[in-house]
């Protein structure tokens, strides 16, 4: 099917308030596919009295009031990170880029909004506690991280130059992309653009193709308002050797809400993730798993970058259970994340990105946490950018930190510890090894190295690992995968898992992990929540 992008109300309600607009009924090209993807943009503000408010949503009927509270709460960065970035002086404009998920009370259970934030914090000691904060938050049904953060920093900047007008100027100029001929045919994101000359080429449509270019693995889109120009970039994600060829022998289209994100969104894992490379084998046992995993960091755009990442290790395969890249004490099921007894059950969060030091008291079972530091608390630096996180260790200086919470001075320590925003891996043993030849081959930069250095090492780590960890993955997945495809026939993962017995693994695989604790990653796969969604996809 082909990848709609289209803007306009949130959710099933979109039939409730459909507005004639040029001959076309609003909305109306929303409920052509389950893959059409829907737009709108909220400011949030601070109020000293009523707190955090959604003071504007555009279009106005897109979120309900629940949405609307759910989406305030998420909307900035905690107290301790606002009381940082406030406090310090050191500029009179603080912006952070992050994104985060809140229920989607419209739709049927499941469903999700996708928000990206710009979020603008500015220090005045005039103002009351010094400074103000306000979030611009686009709003979507698809998880298409790179391409919307994109358009949530370019909303952000407009906004705050040229005031509330122009956003819905944004949000009709990326519903232009679909009446331009993006949403369908030979338009489609992920499909050969072809020669714009080809007969039967509208004017249009041919003057698409003059806004699209190939750059950094993707498209570009325009977005506009009023003199303000950005070209947007739609990344692909080269297909994975699992997935079937459509009919026709064309290009395989992501099918799914998870198969979207896995698809149309990137993220520079080594920046996330440089202090805790050593353990990236581990966390991806962690991740493919679906098992229990806090990152904790310093600030919203860091944990929830380093969720996108730990997420793409196990790329092909979508992460089928519930994900929160930035999650707070404020959620309504907080309560519900803080018990024990919920941790690691189905339709409780898996993963999450917290940066309050109150989760690590009150998630006292959850057996994964990932400290990724972030350097200046209070945020404030380039979504996705290499420059995101402190800079990797020098070469041979891996640590070792795999830790057991057996008492309750191991998880003082443990607090300590990721208190001061540094970059450990605490998790019990698992069955998976480190690759030290994908180690050496990694570009370590030393301390001392300049930022185009760094930046050059980091594009070029995280080529490397996702490479590695696409391959592992395809190498896991590939015995199981004719029993997806229906060519063998098996009536439950009980038969898959006697099947394997006398399977020959692929060489990175057993690498990776002994072939007598492999039946054990498989039997604990194949009840996972990662599983059945997958499989049941054919």
């Amino acid at each position: 099917p082909a990848l709609h992008i289209c803007a306009g109300p949130v959710g099933e309600g979109l039939g409730r308030n459909r507005r004639e607009r040029g001959g076309r009924k609003e909305g109306m090209a929303d409920d052509q596919g389950p893959t059409a993807v829907k737009v709108c943009i909220a400011v949030v503000e601070f109020d000293l009295v009523q707190g955090q408010i959604a003071r504007l949503v555009v279009p106005e009927d897109a979120l309900s009031d629940e949405e609307k509270k759910d989406l305030a709460y998420h909307a900035f960065p905690d107290s301790k990170s606002v009381e940082l970035s406030l406090s310090s002086g050191k500029n009179s404009i603080h912006d952070t880029l992050f994104h985060f998920r809140i229920r989607n009370r419209q739709a049927q259970p499941g469903g999700w909004h996708n928000a990206y934030a710009f979020c603008r914090q500015r220090h005045d000691p005039s103002l009351p506690r010094g400074g103000d904060q306000i979030s611009v938050v686009v709003v979507s049904n698809k998880p298409m991280t790179t391409t919307l953060m994109q358009i949530a920093k370019f909303a952000g900047e407009v906004y705050f130059n040229k005031g509330e007008g122009v956003l819905s100027q944004v949000v009709e100029s990326v519903h232009s992309w679909e009446e331009s001929g993006l949403a369908g045919g030979r338009g489609s994101v992920g499909s050969d653009p072809g020669d714009p000359s080809d007969e039967g080429a509208g004017e249009g449509e041919a003057g698409l193709w003059k806004q699209m270019s190939p750059s950094r693995g993707g498209k570009q889109l325009t977005v506009r308002a009023d003199e303000f120009v950005v070209s947007i970039i739609v990344p692909e994600r080269k297909p994975s050797s699992l997935d079937a060829q459509v009919a026709g022998g064309g290009r395989w289209a992501p099918s799914g809400d998870a198969e979207t994100r896995m698809a149309h969104s990137k993220v520079c894992t080594y920046s996330c993730l440089s202090g805790v490379v050593k353990h990236l084998w581990r966390i991806w046992e962690v991740v493919l798993l679906a098992e229990p995993l806090m990152i904790f960091g310093s600030n919203p755009e860091i944990v929830s970058s380093s969720v996108s990442a730990c997420m793409d290790l196990i790329f092909p395969l979508p992460y089928g259970a519930d994900y929160r890249p930035y999650y707070t004490i404020h959620d309504e099921e907080f309560s519900r994340v803080q018990n024990p007894e919920n941790c690691g059950r189905d339709g409780n969060p898996t993963l999450i990105g917290v940066t309050n030091t109150y989760f690590l008291k009150a998630c006292g079972a959850w057996p994964n946490i990932l400290s990724v530091g972030g350097g200046d608390a209070a945020g404030g630096l380039a979504y996705n950018s290499p420059m995101s996180s402190p800079r990797s260790p020098r070469r041979g200086s891996w640590s070792k930190s795999w830790f057991n919470f057996g008492s309750a001075d191991q998880r003082e320590n443990l607090i300590s510890v990721v208190d001061s925003y540094t970059q450990e891996f605490y998790s019990g043993p698992g069955t998976a090894k480190e690759n030290f030849r994908v180690l050496a081959s990694l570009d370590l930069t030393s301390d001392d190295a300049s930022e185009m250095q760094w930046v050059t090492s980091a594009t070029i780590n995280t080529k490397l690992i996702r490479r590695h960890f696409q391959d592992l993955t395809e190498a896991f997945l590939g015995p199981i995968d004719p029993y997806r495809k229906g060519m063998y026939e098996a009536r439950g993962p009980e038969e898959i898992l006697l099947g394997l017995e006398k399977a020959a693994f692929p060489k990175i695989l057993t690498d990776c992990v002994e072939r007598e604790k492999l039946l054990q990653l498989y039997a604990k796969f194949l009840k996972c929540a990662n599983f059945k969604p997958w499989f049941e996809a054919r």
